[in-house]
């Protein structure tokens, strides 16, 4: 059975190649762009899932009166979120600057520093690497009284 409708469907395809060149085509794009699609849902599924509480942490989107969303928001937010919304466990504020970096008493203009609150590692599961002399420690949350040794 499963040979006669091979024969007949390889029939069709032979007597009406135009048809059949289309379909195929069509049939082509279409799987193609599923595959595009669920790869890139796939992606986006998994962003930031290396995170031990990532079903608990969300980004704060602001919309301007034109509709365009920027992750942007006032410094107060942070306080405001907390102190208004029991739901909100912790807040975490981060903004990426450029600055004057002193390095072996070198000042060097290094681009892409993140400026963060203290609770950054309380909320993400980053870990913190240190360098002095060649060895390499996990830095504590208490790194922040001391950015000399950082």
């Amino acid at each position: 059975m499963l040979k006669n409708i091979l024969h007949t469907a390889w029939r069709s395809i032979a007597n009406q190649k135009g048809y059949s060149i289309l379909n195929i085509a069509g049939l082509a794009a279409g799987l193609a762009s599923f595959i595009f699609i669920a790869l890139w849902v796939q992606d986006e599924m998994s962003f930031d899932k290396f995170n031990k509480r990532y079903d608990r942490i969300f980004r704060l989107v602001s919309a301007d009166k034109e509709g365009n969303a920027y992750a942007m928001s006032g410094a107060p937010m942070a306080a405001a979120l907390i102190h208004d919304y029991p739901e909100v466990e912790n807040a975490v504020r981060l903004r990426q600057r450029e600055e004057i970096v002193t390095y072996e008493h070198r000042q060097i203009l290094q681009s892409g520093i993140l400026i963060t609150d203290p609770s950054f590692f309380q909320v993400f599961s980053y870990l913190l690497m240190r360098w002095r002399k060649g060895l390499r420690r996990l830095a504590s949350e208490k790194c922040w009284e001391l950015p000399s040794e950082i």
